[in-house]
């Protein structure tokens, strides 16, 4: 029998895979666009329901102090360092020609 922390996790891995999918559908097939009955939602939505379902099963796991009374916290933190460096990154990538100016500036 599993843990609750490996039950968490598990949830969480699949939650991640799950929005990885839905940036890969989306970078494919655009924000827009829908798939018919099956998946009557935009990838945009599909987006941001996996997003949320990754935040959810996140404070889950900082509920119950699984990972550190000040997860949210910290995340919030690091994600800001996280686009930072991908600003910076998204620079050089601008630079060498492999992708767009972003239609949003950051000011973080």
């Amino acid at each position: 029998m599993m843990s609750n922390t490996q039950f968490l996790l598990g949830k969480l891995a699949e939650e991640a895979g799950e929005l990885a999918q839905a940036c890969i559908k989306a970078q494919q097939h655009g924000l827009d666009k829908v798939f018919g009955s099956n998946f009557p939602d935009s990838n945009k939505t599909l987006l941001e329901n996996e997003y949320n379902d990754v935040i959810g099963i996140v404070h889950m796991l900082n509920a119950e102090e699984l990972m550190g009374t000040q997860c949210i916290k910290k995340i919030s933190a690091k994600s800001l360092e996280k686009q930072r460096k991908t600003d910076k990154w998204r620079k050089v990538a601008i630079a060498e020609g492999f992708t767009s100016p972003p239609t949003y500036v950051n000011n973080k």
